[in-house]
């Protein structure tokens, strides 16, 4: 098993609906997270807003800062655009 620190992370984007809302998230695995999306299975802001449909996602990439997330959030604002 891997350790933290060597884990792969993915970004991943959400939507409500088409032109809805959009969240951006990153995790170790993608099919598990979206599985608690689609379920509504924590409290939140997806639960909320209903952000349940799978968009996006890329990598894996090694480290699960800085750039990683800057990938994610660069993406959104060009589907936005």
């Amino acid at each position: 098993m891997r350790s933290d620190a060597c884990k792969l992370y993915y970004v991943y984007i959400m939507a409500s609906r088409p032109h809805g809302v959009l969240y951006v998230g990153m995790t170790s695995t993608v099919a598990h997270r979206t599985w608690q999306h689609r379920e509504h299975v924590r409290e939140g802001f997806t639960k909320r807003y209903w952000v349940d449909r799978l968009v996006y996602f890329r990598g894996p990439h090694g480290r699960a800062h800085g750039r990683t997330a800057r990938a994610g959030y660069q993406t959104v604002a060009s589907r936005v655009e």
